[in-house]
């Protein structure tokens, strides 16, 4: 009898502590939300949204106590380190600092964290997974409004599936931009001081570890295949020698410099020190260095052979002083492909591979090409800890279209997951123009967060609170549009050199998604959130269709369309844009919807001879009548020229409010006059970009591969006045990499919004086949 009744009460103990818990009712509560009497500023921050969440929720604003003033027995919320959640709440040792717990006990709640972030990712998980909280972007937030809020029964404790987790966008609305949304994506980066990546950076660092070498130290630069060893311009390239032993030393000097300065900083400010640093190769570069001590590593091992022999030199030296220390590098580019040996990473390393080839609209694992889910898998059997830089975009575009990879998601992070990926950085800019943006950014950081999801029951929640009485037609283009792209076969960074680069998109496609749209559009109420969503879906299909207008020949009139197209982008720029950049975003949209309407005249430029220019010892002078786009441009500008000796000369005037003009951290980020030569039409030239304080950079496209150079006996004059800026340049011809020039183009350069003396028809500068011909006399 005695065990029969001890049986029962320990069920009803259970039955107990398993019951719900119902923390408002009718829009009253007796909780409390209590946090440590030493609660961080950051934690207070999250625990004071959740109560303004909450009292969106319920009606009731439940009151925020210090442990030490909540009376026994008063229900509560518990969140962080309270001396009751240590009661029933353990993260052990070593364990991951974003490690998270919501658990209930009786009829408390404990929320906590193994770190200030873990705390205030678990109050996000709280409001999402228990009381139906989403945030989808800045302008789509769902906070159901219940009056009763029952909270199931939950024991959850788990770190994020992906140790790093970053999604690029270049959006104020999305990411960086919104460092709260960050927060509650649970994303990375965030309003919290979270430095999972070291100084100096988390990409492309070598430039911040050469920058300041010695002027005399010119012989550890990269050395370039013509001998010459030329100064990095920033992040983007060259390298640096990795063999020379003053090289490395100085590498060794100055990682340990950044690992002293973060763990000083973390004592100060009272967060967990960074563990990875990145050492990575300098963007747009395509070797290090061609140096013999260089070559003789590349030609046994390869060129990423040479990036671990490298990397590994510095990681077995930090770990004898900084054992916990991971060397983050990347895979990237030239370094993409395994070593040639069976050479190994170091075990304080991490590589991080680049997802740069394959076909974007299939699964990494369903892919024909096995080329990269090889490569993930040979790199993993190379290091302890594998990364993957993923693009979700497209890059080079000939102009905007629909595309999207959101139902190969779930397979591709499952298929890296597998495979001992654990860090993830994703580009996904395009925030304009790429279709199913925000759903793209959502459904990621909630499978990074957890990978065992369901990517369709998310997706299908995404479309139906997204899009609210239109979903049914959103999720029908959805799937057409997947449905199209199958079978396609396209690569990130190839579709600048490609003719047609999505031939599927014929007049089938586009009257069957414009029906789907007009009938989308009619079921949302003028003005409303879903009308305005269905309308930013609409961009990318009506501006593909403007430029596909002649093949399509659709019933909507090119002007209609047009000013369609206007009246989308414009809504969107002001609701999503910095109201400092309207002006200028309205004036491109205005522009590139002038170049749709003047399409017969501009197609009949393009087929006109391009125009040319005999240059020769006495000044002559042209206008730029155009912008790149082909439409005329109101701005006022000449350039003049003189052949003489083998020296070109020029002098380019432009009569402008020079207030106005902007410098960027590169030539090519603000106002800049670009100077391309060539000796043909068929993608080779080397190009000058000069900005107004007269910073020259020098390039060379060659093979479909663009790199720095440095051509000896170059001048340039630049001469900032009021009302006008005037560049003079002198450029001796036999000094150019590129031979007996015969082609050629000069573009006043604002970002994209450039004129050009022979119009390229696009936003893009380097098109050979839209050069003029030069003659010099």
């Amino acid at each position: 009898m005695r065990k029969v009744l001890f049986t029962l009460l320990l069920f009803s103990f259970a039955l107990a502590v398993m019951a719900d818990i119902t923390i408002a009712e009718k829009g009253k509560s007796n909780y409390v939300i209590m946090i440590a009497d030493n609660t961080p500023g950051h934690i207070q921050k999250s625990v004071y949204d959740m109560q303004d969440i909450l009292h969106q929720i319920t009606g009731v604003k439940l009151p925020v106590k210090k442990e030490s003033a909540v009376a026994a027995g008063v229900p509560k919320i518990s969140v962080g380190n309270t001396n009751f959640a240590k009661q029933h709440v353990r993260f052990a040792k070593g364990a991951n600092a974003e490690e998270m717990a919501v658990k209930t006990v009786g009829k408390d709640i404990i929320i906590n964290g193994n770190s200030i972030v873990g705390t205030c990712f678990a109050i996000y998980d709280f409001l999402e997974n228990q009381c139906g909280c989403r945030w989808y972007d800045k302008f789509n937030i769902k906070i159901p409004k219940k009056a009763t809020l029952v909270i199931k029964d939950v024991n959850m404790q788990r770190a994020p599936s992906f140790i790093f987790r970053r999604i690029f966008t270049q959006a104020r609305n999305w990411s960086s931009g919104d460092p709260l949304g960050s927060l509650r994506s649970k994303a990375t980066y965030n309003s919290i001081p979270n430095p999972v990546m070291g100084r100096p950076t988390d990409i492309h660092s070598m430039y911040f570890y050469t920058k300041d070498w010695p002027k005399d130290k010119l012989y550890l630069l990269s050395k370039n295949p013509d001998g010459r060893r030329n100064a990095q311009k920033g992040q983007l390239g060259p390298n640096t020698c990795v063999t020379h032993p003053e090289a490395v030393a100085l590498f060794k000097k100055k990682l340990r410099y950044f690992i002293n300065r973060d763990r000083s900083d973390s004592k100060k400010y009272g967060y967990v020190a960074p563990i990875l640093y990145n050492i990575s190769i300098n963007d747009c570069s395509s070797y290090f260095c061609y140096c013999d001590s260089c070559q003789v590593v590349v030609k046994k091992h390869g060129e990423s052979g040479l990036l671990l022999h490298f990397i590994n030199m510095l990681a077995e030296d930090i770990a004898k002083d900084y054992p916990d220390v991971i060397i983050h590098t990347c895979a990237y580019a030239f370094t993409a492909p395994p070593p040639k040996t069976d050479i190994k990473a170091a075990p304080n390393v991490a590589v991080e591979l680049a997802h740069n080839i394959g076909n974007y609209y299939s699964a990494i694992e369903e892919d024909t090409n096995p080329a990269f889910a090889n490569q993930v898998k040979n790199w993993g059997a190379r290091t302890g800890m594998l990364g993957i830089w993923d693009y979700w975009v497209f890059y080079w575009d000939t102009y905007p279209a629909p595309y999207h990879n959101v139902h190969q998601i779930k397979k591709d992070l499952m298929f890296y997951y597998k495979n001992g990926v654990r860090t993830l950085r994703i580009e996904s800019e395009a925030a304009d123009t790429a279709n199913f943006f925000s759903l793209k950014y959502w459904l990621g950081y909630k499978l990074m967060d957890d990978i065992t999801l369901d990517d369709k029951a998310l997706i299908n929640e995404f479309m139906n609170d997204y899009y609210g009485p239109a979903a049914p037609e959103m999720k029908e283009f959805m799937d057409y549009l997947a449905l199209r792209q199958k079978g396609q076969y396209k690569e990130v960074f190839k579709s600048k050199f490609e003719k047609d680069p999505r031939p599927w998109l014929d007049k089938a496609f586009y009257d069957k998604v414009q029906a789907l749209f007009d009938r989308a559009e009619a079921k949302c109420k003028p003005g409303s959130i879903y009308l305005i969503n269905v309308r930013r879906e609409r961009i990318p299909v009506d501006v593909s269709l403007l430029n596909r207008y002649d093949l399509i020949k659709p019933a909507i009139s090119r002007k209609a369309l047009a000013e369609r197209y206007r009246s989308y982008a414009i809504a969107h720029i002001k609701r999503n844009k910095k109201p400092s950049s309207h002006d200028a975003e309205i004036l491109l949209i205005n522009n590139e919807v002038e170049k749709y309407i003047r399409a017969d005249e501009i197609n009949a430029m393009k087929k006109a001879k391009k125009p040319s220019w005999t240059i020769s010892g006495n000044w002559s002078k042209k206008l730029i009548k155009y912008e790149t786009t082909g439409i005329p441009t109101k701005r006022d500008l000449t350039i003049e020229a003189r052949h003489e000796k083998g020296m070109l000369y020029l002098r380019l005037t432009e009569k402008i409010d020079t207030k106005k003009l902007k410098t960027g951290k590169q030539t090519f980020m603000g106002d800049d006059w670009e100077i391309f030569l060539s000796s043909d039409r068929k993608g080779n030239y080397v190009q000058f970009l000069i900005d107004p304080s007269g910073r020259c950079d020098m390039t060379m496209m060659k093979n479909k591969k663009i790199g720095y150079i440095n051509v000896k006996g170059v001048t340039v004059k630049s001469k900032v006045e009021p009302k006008k800026w005037i560049l003079e340049m002198a450029i001796p011809l036999k000094n150019l990499p590129i031979k007996n020039i015969r082609y050629g183009n000069i573009i006043r350069g604002i970002q994209n919004a450039g004129c050009a003396w022979s119009p390229t028809f696009t936003l893009t500068y380097g098109h050979t086949e839209a050069f003029g011909e030069l003659i010099f006399q």
